[in-house]
């Protein structure tokens, strides 16, 4: 079997999708990963066969055609079906808009290099990230099954009802009068009690921790902790409802909290707020998964990697969400009783949500039980029989 795989260029989108690349290949099939230019050397840093797709954009160059020539120009006053009327109201209308047009442009310039390719490869299954639309493009032209994997939780809610529009121009250029984005199936990496609803046809798996290479121990990871532990994985700022805290502001109000602090940062960040406060561990390069077994809790802005991660060790989270799909990751995952969702940014309630994580046993429990649940999903290496079977 050929399967071709399709993302625009993230890093972090290719660690999602790289276990089940090894998957496949471990299985005798043959694969390829097409993608922007500026992903070459992640790919086949994993033992991946990278394929250029398009051109690598930058913001700035996204941002010109978004304004010079966008592929929606409004959405409606009211809100998806997933998100509160003050989320769309704060600000995410606005973000949702952008984040659609960018996904349009890039599957636009990517997708008749994605076409041609396939049809001197010819592979018989397309998977691609669920916001890379170049994917089920090149399918539907290629006559080829698609299978659609969201990074994380899936809100087909926040960008279903506004695909269709979006992708028009992109279709008909193509000689196609609509596209399914949903393809035949969708691969769904988050716990079955987390999801929200929909119609798919799913598959549910177990997501495989990967942070890119090369992935190393430190030797401190060996040593007993000495007490409790809490990750924080932050940028330089977190922005929300119009607050900022900024990373030193983190270390400061979480200084105070009876546990060891280690945060992950970039070189970059880590020189703007050193010395760290009494603590306060500051780290760089350390893959998440190989930290979080010797912590009690972790504080993260809702990116699936860090949450998923977190779920697959058991570790109890604070959620703080920047954008739509973090607000909405965060409030599922506190719904399963394993953490805490905190949308007010202030120091004060960060060091009360973590102090509550640390003390009281329930979060534990439920993060347990979650992990449990996560671990009972189709391996990589089982899902490959699943996708055989939608070929044969």
């Amino acid at each position: 079997m050929r399967v071709l795989f399709v993302l625009w260029a993230y890093r972090t989108h290719y660690y999602h999708l790289a276990p089940l690349c090894w998957a496949l290949r471990a299985a005798g099939h043959e694969v390829r990963v097409a993608t922007q230019p500026s992903l070459r050397d992640v790919v086949t840093a994993a033992g991946g066969v990278f394929v250029a797709a398009g051109a690598d954009l930058d913001r700035d160059e996204l941002r010109r055609r978004r304004t010079e020539k966008p592929f929606l120009d409004e959405l409606p006053a009211t809100p998806s079906r997933d998100l509160a009327d003050d989320d769309w109201r704060g600000g995410w209308r606005a973000k949702t808009l952008d984040a659609l047009n960018g996904f349009a442009i890039r599957a636009d310039d990517m997708v008749d290099d994605v076409i041609a390719f396939g049809r001197a490869w010819r592979p018989d299954l397309v998977v691609h990230e669920a916001t890379s639309y170049a994917g089920p493009l090149a399918a539907a032209v290629l006559g080829v099954p698609s299978v659609r994997v969201p990074l994380g939780l899936d809100s087909p809610g926040l960008l279903d009802e506004y695909t269709p529009a979006l992708l028009a121009s992109v279709a008909g250029r193509l000689g196609l009068s609509s596209v399914d984005t949903h393809g035949t199936v969708t691969v769904d990496n988050t716990p079955v009690s987390m999801r929200l609803p929909s119609s798919d046809r799913r598959l549910a798996t177990r997501f495989v921790p990967y942070n890119g290479g090369p992935e190393i121990v430190s030797p401190w990871l060996l040593e007993p902790a000495g007490g409790r532990r809490v990750c924080v994985t932050w940028g330089t700022a977190a922005v929300t409802r119009g607050a900022t805290l900024l990373a030193g502001d983190v270390a400061e109000a979480l200084s105070a909290v009876d546990a060891e602090i280690v945060m992950l940062m970039t070189e970059e960040d880590i020189r703007r707020i050193e010395p760290a406060p009494p603590g306060v561990r500051l780290v760089t390069s350390l893959p998440l998964h190989l930290l979080l077994p010797s912590c009690d809790a972790i504080v993260n802005q809702g990116g699936s990697g860090s949450v998923l991660t977190a779920i697959d060790r058991g570790v109890p989270q604070l959620v703080v969400p920047q954008l739509p799909d973090e607000v909405l990751c965060g409030r599922a995952y506190a719904g399963t009783g394993a953490g805490e969702v905190l949308t007010d940014l202030r120091a004060d309630l960060l060091r009360e949500s973590v102090t509550r994580l640390l003390a009281e046993p329930a979060y534990r429990d439920a993060a347990a039980k979650l992990r449990e649940e996560a671990h009972g999903q189709l391996s990589p290496a089982a899902l490959v029989g699943e996708l055989e079977r939608l070929v044969s």
